[in-house]
């Protein structure tokens, strides 16, 4: 039996139990590939090295938890990152799942929270879902104290310090929004009415309905999807999930191509061998 034959009679389950591997080892054992960094991460780790102490960030949780897989590894990465720096985090959803994603972004950051001393109420505020869409938004910009009277744990604002330097738009140096949708009511809100810079963390499938504002600078940069979250986090050296996730990818994608490349020589060997027997 020649290897073409022996190669052809191969059990297919072989080839399953060797994807399922190349699944399972990078989530297993997460390690960092060589990775360019694009343009548009550089900027977003950039600007949140520049900015100065005591600035305040906030965030805006925009997604349902169907996006919790490709949007959870880049919130986490610049999340971890702001609790890094001496920097105010202020965290708000617009939609009802929202606080439920923002409580699990703030959990996987529990180690540089507790590393950095960070206090509730002092360094970061979850204010929770806040109803009302985009005139939730505007309203936010205005008069931050007007909407939210308590944080997501029933806290009353007044007693939470960090509040009473954070009334609109004009107190918010950074603002990043977890999403998956089109940025269009963020750009009337955030861009043009609050005059704020802000950056999407976006599901990649929404990638090339942001390219336009960010060319248009109405948006400062993106971080986009699992290939974001694995720059991040190679420039952070916080090596996490979203490394995981395109070693997973990149491994198997490599094996199936392998695998059909393969496949695709064996066929024609055994073709031409076929003909010269002929």
């Amino acid at each position: 039996m020649g290897w073409a034959q022996g190669i052809a009679k191969i059990d297919t389950r072989w080839l399953y139990l060797a994807l399922l591997l190349s699944f399972a080892l990078p989530l297993v054992l997460p390690t960092a590939i060589p990775l360019k960094i694009s343009g548009e991460t550089r900027i977003v780790y950039d600007a949140v090295e520049a900015l100065p102490a005591g600035s305040v960030v906030a965030i805006d949780v925009f997604c349902s938890l169907s996006s919790v897989p490709e949007l959870q590894p880049p919130a986490v990465a610049v999340t971890a990152h702001l609790f890094t720096r001496p920097l105010k985090v202020v965290i708000w959803a617009l939609v009802p799942e929202g606080p439920i994603f923002a409580q699990m972004v703030i959990d996987k950051v529990k180690p540089e929270i507790e590393r950095y001393g960070k206090k509730y109420g002092e360094d970061y505020v979850l204010l929770g879902y806040i109803a009302g869409a985009e005139a939730a938004m505007s309203a936010l910009m205005k008069d931050t104290r007007a909407v939210v009277t308590r944080d997501q744990y029933n806290n009353p604002i007044e007693k939470l310090p960090l509040m009473d330097s954070v009334r609109g738009a004009k107190d918010i140096n950074l603002l990043f929004c977890w999403m998956a949708a089109q940025p269009d009511e963020r750009i009337r809100q955030y861009s043009v009415f609050g005059g704020i810079k802000w950056v999407p963390i976006n599901v990649s499938a929404w990638l090339s309905g942001l390219r336009p504002y960010l060319e248009a600078k109405q948006i400062l940069s993106f971080v986009n999807g699992l290939r974001g979250a694995a720059e991040y986090e190679y420039l952070t050296k916080r090596y996490s999930r979203g490394t995981a996730s395109m070693g997973m990818l990149s491994i198997s994608h490599l094996m199936v191509v392998g695998a059909i490349i393969l496949a695709n020589v064996t066929f024609l060997y055994a073709q031409q061998k076929s003909k010269r027997g002929n």
